[in-house]
């Protein structure tokens, strides 16, 4: 019985995991795009900070950070990316999809 009430959250799961995937192909070469000025400059190293802060395990370390650099750079698709595996690691599924979905379609890559 427990296994049927958890496969909603393992479907969730599956899908999160498949778009992050797709994302982490997609996204990953705009990380380091070549900064066009300082305030770009800045933006790219907020999002490698994060990415640094996901990697030792503080999901939510940088995510006010990315949350408001992507207020007002909403199409920052390496931002987005970072975002979408924050909420994946803290357990936010629903929220890490739509992020994911969401940097994909901004990285120019088909939904999934």
């Amino acid at each position: 019985m427990q296994l049927a009430s958890s496969a909603p959250l393992l479907a969730r799961s599956l899908a999160c995991a498949s778009a992050l995937a797709a994302l982490a192909l997609a996204a990953r070469p705009a990380v380091e795009p070549p900064a066009q000025d300082p305030a770009a400059e800045a933006d790219l190293e907020l999002v490698r900070s994060a990415d640094r802060a996901l990697r030792r395990g503080s999901p939510g370390e940088r995510l006010r950070d990315l949350e408001e650099l992507l207020a007002d750079e909403p199409g920052m698709a390496a931002a987005r990316e970072v975002l979408a595996r924050c909420r994946e690691q803290a357990g936010d599924l629903e929220l890490a999809l739509a992020e994911a979905r969401r940097a994909l379609a901004d990285a120019g890559a088909p939904p999934r």
